[in-house]
């Protein structure tokens, strides 16, 4: 009789397995993976995402405290002009503040991105900071950021 319960708890488990494998890959969102479009809105004010902080003011200044983890990080004073397009062309002005080991000397006063607000494969308008005009549609490019429309998964932790 054992050897009966051994085999029943056997094929539960691979089946409960093989259930369970089968709904992550159904599950899956498609839509991660398309392009993201251009939204509407305003620029100016405050984002966030994983370890960083952004003020963007209507003079064509803010700030931006870029972290690599709880300890390491820099601040910058940035300027900002109205894009090519719909958005905006951020530049690094003047770093103003470091702790621990900053951001390892990957950032510097010619550090720049294009930002353009889309929506994201969850349906936030966000702020999308990237380096070429191809990347701004892609959610896996780039870094994204919440602010005044809402919170967003994309916007990290």
């Amino acid at each position: 009789m054992p050897n009966i319960a051994v085999r029943s708890i056997v094929a539960l488990t691979s089946a409960a397995t093989a259930f369970l494998t089968g709904a992550a890959v159904a599950n899956a969102d498609p839509a991660d993976n398309t392009p993201m479009q251009t939204a509407r809105g305003d620029y100016v004010g405050h984002w966030q995402r994983h370890e960083s902080m952004m003020t963007i003011a209507p003079d064509g200044t803010g700030t931006i405290l870029l972290g690599s983890s709880a300890r390491d990080g820099e601040k910058w004073t940035i300027r900002w002009t109205q894009g090519d397009g719909v958005g905006l062309a951020i530049r690094l002005d003047q770093r103003i503040g470091t702790w621990g080991d900053g951001m390892d000397g990957t950032l510097n006063e010619q550090t720049a991105w294009k930002a353009e607000l889309v929506v994201a494969p969850d349906g936030v308008t966000v702020l999308h900071l990237a380096h070429n005009d191809a990347e701004l549609s892609d959610a896996n490019a780039g870094d994204i950021w919440c602010g005044k429309y809402g919170s967003s998964r994309f916007c990290g932790a």
